[in-house]
């Protein structure tokens, strides 16, 4: 699951810890889950894993090799043999996710490298050098993701009901 904010009125980890007392009530209110936050000037994004065998999981976010792009992903990526072939050496992958490929992709193709994903999936992408956000999903809406933009600052999430129970909309 997948729950963030952006909001240049406030501070990155202010953020984090909003969404950190968030994400049990926004996504079912168990209290147990276990979310994985990260954030930076005025940002802000957590990642709750479903444990879900056929989903592919890891620690998140997903990086670059200079850490200057991170990702939080939902899904499956079925091509991403062919998608690591296509970055060939110099791209380091430090898990198993399919997600991981996202990051370096976009490092070498831009927001063009979307085209070149198959699959069910969503994702949060944020691109430190530029400041650049970047929520996607695959081409069927398989997984989708829902976002409010209210001029002040931006909220998305997986789930329609993750963006109404912090309050933000």
């Amino acid at each position: 699951m997948i729950l963030g904010i952006w909001d240049p009125n406030c501070q990155g980890m202010q953020l984090k810890e909003d969404l950190v007392r968030a994400a049990p009530q926004a996504y079912g209110g168990r209290p147990d889950l276990q979310v994985k936050a990260w954030a930076n000037k005025h940002m802000a994004f957590c990642s709750v894993p479903l444990q879900i065998p056929s989903l592919d999981e890891a620690s998140q976010p997903f990086w670059n090799a200079d850490q200057t792009i991170a990702v939080i992903f939902e899904g499956k990526i079925h091509n991403v043999a062919e998608l690591k072939s296509s970055l060939g050496t110099g791209a380091r992958f430090r898990t198993a996710c399919s997600g991981e490929v996202l990051a370096h992709l976009y490092e070498r193709f831009g927001e063009s490298f979307l085209g070149r994903v198959n699959d069910k999936f969503s994702f949060a992408l944020c691109d430190l050098r530029t400041e650049k956000h970047l929520l996607g999903m695959d081409h069927l809406g398989i997984e989708p993701m829902f976002y409010f933009r209210d001029g002040k600052r931006l909220v998305f999430g997986l789930s329609f009901n993750g963006l109404l129970c912090p309050g933000w909309v």
